[in-house]
């Protein structure tokens, strides 16, 4: 799946070097405003998995912004329900030890 290739760009090192990605963190220090990270916060790997996110914000550190803001979409599915409580400590871990970002919103299928 296309995760997959993500997880190898950040294995690799790529995944910090793409344009796309580098733009946008660019366009939010430009003009002084913030980066939107959304997307599922689970360990699953069927569509996704948490350490994508845990990249983009490295990414946001290492260019120097600050203003990072993470609405994380709980899986509830490929996880076990009501598992989100791990999920969402190790995404404050991250984001506490990065320096960088907020949680601003969770939603989905389960919660805590």
């Amino acid at each position: 799946q296309n995760f997959l290739k993500v997880d190898i760009e950040i294995e690799n090192g790529n995944f910090f070097e793409n344009q796309a990605l580098n733009g946008s963190v660019d366009h939010a220090l430009e003009n002084n405003s913030a980066l939107h990270v959304m997307g599922l916060l689970s360990p699953g790997g069927v569509h996704s998995h948490e350490r994508q996110i845990y990249a983009m914000i490295e990414l946001a550190k290492r260019k120097g912004l600050k203003k990072v803001f993470v609405h994380a979409f709980l899986d509830g599915r490929d996880v076990p329900p009501k598992s989100a409580d791990v999920s969402l400590k190790g995404l404050q871990d991250k984001i506490d030890a990065l320096g960088v970002g907020h949680i601003a919103s969770v939603i989905g299928r389960f919660y805590v």
